[in-house]
């Protein structure tokens, strides 16, 4: 699991990507783990106690200003009067947690409806990630088995082997999601003003769009770092990138991106979660991407 301390955009987000799994079972954990990091983090615990109602009502809305004025006294006062006993703060934090955790599971959407801005993020965060999925496999990433981080090492790793049948689709694949949420970005459309060629990957979008830019080798495409893996790809592979696109045609951006990671639901919040919800969510054996803080 890669954590994120740096920033690269100019918002705050938060995004978990979770294996298919049992979800009533990996709510019973994360409640058990809330609790376990109520007992063993007591300074952090007391804040989010005091602040419980005021967080929970701010994020559900519609407080006339006379409300917010009172919430934000009464957690002042809790504060500096520490009136709240130990346990009582511990009942505080665990409705704050749980009603995040509600918010986070209430909101997982399977991969392929996940928005495109969404999509460029977690892409633009979590690409060397991808690339060890595509390589190695999920289970493999999973277990904890990634061996490579470094750019360079893919590098080697693609000119050197001779990747299979499914490793190679799902780097085309990889390639044209790059590509793709590269362009849709940089259109600067919003999600309401989708357009089909930017977010399906139909013939046309391969023949007229795709195709020339991975043949011309001065293209930002190209000389963009972050493409460099996809760039000896397509020096092994590049004569039958077409062949291998074929699988993808039809297909919307989420759509290409879980067949390239396979059937996995996401969470994505345009705000950050607390750390204290975060980090016992990529701790749990079934998350593959997790980040409180994407920026």
């Amino acid at each position: 699991m890669k954590f994120r301390t740096d920033f690269v955009t100019n918002s705050s987000s938060s995004s978990y990507i979770l294996k298919e799994c049992d979800f009533e079972k990996v709510r019973k954990e994360l409640l058990e783990k809330g609790r376990d990091y109520a007992l063993n983090h007591p300074r952090e615990i007391k804040f989010e106690g005091c602040n419980a109602e005021y967080w929970i009502r701010i994020d559900q809305g519609n407080l006339s200003p006379e409300e917010l004025e009172h919430l934000r006294a009464r957690t002042f006062r809790l504060h500096e009067e520490n009136t709240l006993t130990p346990s009582e703060i511990h009942q505080e934090y665990m409705k704050y947690y749980t009603y995040f955790l509600g918010k986070i599971f209430q909101e997982l959407i399977p991969l392929r409806q996940c928005l495109p801005f969404f999509l460029w993020e977690i892409i633009e965060w979590y690409w060397n990630d991808l690339l060890e999925i595509c390589l190695h496999g999920l289970d493999h990433y999973l277990s904890g088995g990634r061996k490579t981080e470094e750019i360079e090492n893919y590098l080697k790793e693609i000119q050197k082997s001779r990747l299979s049948e499914d490793t190679a689709t799902k780097m085309a694949g990889l390639l044209i999601l790059k590509f793709m949420s590269d362009k849709w970005f940089g259109t600067n459309l919003s999600d309401e003003e989708e357009t089909t060629d930017l977010l399906v990957f139909s013939e046309e979008y391969l023949q007229r769009i795709l195709l020339p830019e991975v043949q011309d080798q001065w293209s930002l495409f190209w000389i963009h770092d972050m493409t460099r893996p996809l760039q000896a790809f397509l020096k092994r592979y590049g004569k039958r990138f077409r062949e291998l696109s074929v699988p993808y045609l039809g297909l919307t951006m989420g759509e290409i991106a879980e067949a390239v990671l396979g059937p996995v639901y996401v969470y994505f919040n345009t705000q950050e979660t607390d750390y204290l919800i975060g980090d016992p969510i990529c701790e749990l054996p079934v998350c593959i991407l997790g980040c409180n803080h994407m920026g």
